[in-house]
């Protein structure tokens, strides 16, 4: 998504989102007969939003992650994603189109928003115009994030959002290009029904989901009722596409 000049830094790569609950953080390194990054590290720190800095910075120190790569992740409740008609526009001027077109769709400035944008999969349209993906985001809670990047000690590469990055995911675990995977991401009060083919991606549900709900033997059968109904809305949907 939105990415940054790369600058020379340490082996390996850090993928960071702040959470309204605290901070997630994944390191990945190549192995030493591999070119291929794997994740070795995985932590989970609670904390304010006043207490992120002094948090960080604590576990970059910890976990020698200083002048490392850093992938920072905005999770679902940090952007929006507006499907629309592509621009009849060249190529290099669709960013800036589509910036444009969802303006009228927000409820606050365009000036205070960051976009970008990635494609919709053309054969699942159906007969209907091309279409796009547009990103926003805050510029606020970007500029937010960044500067906490920066200042921890870590190089900042890209910022990306959790749709894509759960694609990634997904792309890994089928390994074959034309092979459909299904992912279900399930956190605290939200889910995310994803269906990917090879680097493309069909579907990403949001819905809301309790997780703690499954601890109660009350609450139980109506919570799995509510999930299969999200994953079978979903899968209906990939397959009239």
């Amino acid at each position: 998504m939105f990415s940054f000049l790369k600058s020379k830094s340490r082996p390996g790569r850090v993928g960071l989102e702040v959470r309204a609950d605290g901070l997630a953080l994944a390191v990945a390194r190549a192995a030493a007969d591999s070119s291929n990054a794997q994740a070795l590290n995985c932590v989970f720190r609670s904390c304010k939003a006043a207490e992120r800095m002094t948090v960080l910075k604590e576990l970059v120190s910890e976990m020698g992650l200083s002048g490392m790569d850093c992938c920072l992740v905005l999770p679902s409740d940090q952007y929006q994603i507006y499907p629309i008609e592509k621009p009849a526009v060249e190529d290099a001027e669709l960013a800036d189109a589509a910036r444009w077109k969802v303006k009228d769709l927000l409820d606050f400035d365009i000036e205070g928003a960051v976009t970008d944008i990635y494609e919709f999969p053309k054969d699942a349209l159906r007969g209907r115009p091309e279409q796009l993906n547009v990103v926003v985001a805050r510029k606020a809670i970007i500029q937010g994030n960044v500067d906490l990047v920066k200042d921890s000690g870590m190089k900042l590469q890209a910022i990306d959002i959790a749709d894509l990055a759960l694609r990634n995911v997904a792309q890994k675990i089928s390994g074959e290009e034309e092979r459909p995977v299904a992912l279900l991401y399930l956190r605290s009060g939200s889910g995310i029904m994803l269906l990917v083919k090879g680097a493309t991606l069909y579907l990403a549900r949001h819905f809301s989901f309790s997780i703690e709900a499954l601890n109660e033997p009350s609450q139980q059968d109506s919570v799995m009722q509510q999930l299969s109904l999200e994953i079978q809305r979903s899968f209906d949907y990939f397959e009239s596409q």
